[in-house]
């Protein structure tokens, strides 16, 4: 019976319970560039994790602060043999504290501070590399999202040219053979708008899954605006000079590191404990008050140990702050380089190829109309429209990666997490 009702009061709890847990944040059916950063902080597993331990590393601020707990004593002397020069026993209680003298207390916790800033910045670090996996993801929907939309234009214009030639050749102003040809035409389009239609839902699983929400099928704007991010090297190099939380947490790092040493030389210093309490005798009866001071001799253990780790973690993290720096500095020049050199790519075939389409097409409807080309010529040029769109899809998403590239080596300099 008390097993009947206890199981009815858990199941009574449940839905109180799953009411209780908060929903997950609403997201947005159509994301953008400028949503990034703020979907990223209200959806990312990742960053919330990140958040959880910076949370945990905070406990040392009170272990640093700890003091020393007391000790107490008790102790009573009776006799064995001999003349009792007492009569009767001693009874001595007594309660020691060690003094903590050498201000070790003070260093643990700026050691600790520093440690805090170091963890809470790796916050930052997180947030700039889920953002910049999101930022690829986004990208590469956009750019899905544009591939599928300019196969959507070929394939209408396949379809309304296979209706025209149909029509011709009901009339018998054109051969069977170019309906045929064209309604292959037509059937590879939608193959390939197909493919690309799956492309797209695959890029948006990926963007849903890089935020951590698979009940989510984000979409996206089919243009690929760039960023203009500069491709002066020198102007990336301060900017992640300035703001990069990589750097930031190697600076941090080696800040606490300094600190530790610090601390491992007031750890040295001899702890000294005072003892304080009564001693009472019985028969006859008496009380006294002890008092005394116990002092480690630094002879032999003067924490040697732990002062040479702690400069060998300093040289470590120093060490470790210059390789990162050297290795950003290598990748703000690769990165502007390759930006640069997609960007003149993409700007040629902009103010070279891209104003000759609309000419293109209307000389080549023109042509077919006056009976100067054949269908096959028109949809050559339907063809040659859609490479050429195509290209320029994928000229964009180059130029774009470049730019992510650059964005990913300043470490989300650019946008801050909130505090």
């Amino acid at each position: 019976m008390k097993r009947l009702v206890t199981l009815a009061v858990l199941l009574l709890a449940l839905p109180s319970s799953a009411a209780a847990a908060p929903p997950p944040p609403a997201l947005p059916e159509l994301v953008t560039w400028d949503d990034l950063p703020a979907l990223v902080r209200a959806a990312s597993p990742e960053l919330a994790a990140a958040g959880a331990q910076a949370a945990v590393s905070r406990a040392e601020l009170t272990e640093a602060r700890r003091l020393p707990n007391p000790s107490v004593g008790y102790g009573t002397l009776h006799l064995l043999a001999g003349e009792n020069t007492v009569d009767g026993t001693q009874h001595q209680l007594i309660v020691e504290q060690p003094l903590l003298i050498g201000g070790q207390r003070a260093a643990r916790e700026r050691l600790a501070r520093a440690r805090i800033a170091a963890a809470e910045r790796e916050v930052a670090l997180t947030f700039g590399d889920v953002l910049a996996r999101a930022r690829d993801a986004l990208v590469a929907l956009q750019a899905a999202e544009a591939r599928l939309a300019a196969q959507s234009t070929t394939t209408e214009a396949v379809r309304h040219l296979l209706g025209v030639v149909t029509e011709r050749a009901t009339a018998g102003s054109a051969s069977r053979y170019d309906v045929l040809r064209l309604t292959s035409e037509l059937a590879q389009a939608e193959a390939d708008l197909a493919e690309l239609t799956a492309q797209r839902d695959a890029a948006s699983a990926f963007l849903a899954a890089t935020l951590g929400r698979a009940d989510w099928a984000p979409r996206a704007p089919a243009t690929l605006a760039l960023a203009e991010v500069p491709t002066d090297p020198d102007a990336l190099w301060a900017r992640v000079q300035a703001g990069s939380p990589a750097l930031e947490v190697a600076r941090l790092r080696e800040a606490a590191a300094r600190r530790a040493i610090d601390v491992e030389r007031r750890e040295a210093w001899p702890t000294p404990a005072i003892a304080l309490g009564p001693m009472v005798t019985t028969d006859p009866g008496s009380a006294n008050l002890y008092a005394g001071l116990t002092l480690d001799v630094p002879l032999f253990d003067r924490n040697q140990a732990g002062l040479e780790r702690a400069r060998l973690e300093l040289l470590a993290a120093t060490a470790t702050r210059e390789a990162l720096e050297t290795a950003l500095r290598a990748q703000v020049v690769a990165a502007a380089r390759t930006l640069a050199a997609r960007r003149r790519a993409l700007d040629a075939f902009e103010r070279e190829v891209l104003p000759d389409l609309p000419a293109l097409d209307a000389l080549s409807r023109e042509a077919w109309r006056a009976g100067q080309s054949g269908v096959l010529d028109l949809l050559d040029t339907v063809r040659t429209r859609a490479e050429l769109t195509q290209r320029h899809v994928d000229l964009r998403q180059a130029a774009l990666a470049a730019e992510l590239e650059a964005l990913r080596v300043l470490g989300g300099a650019d946008v801050q997490p909130d505090p």
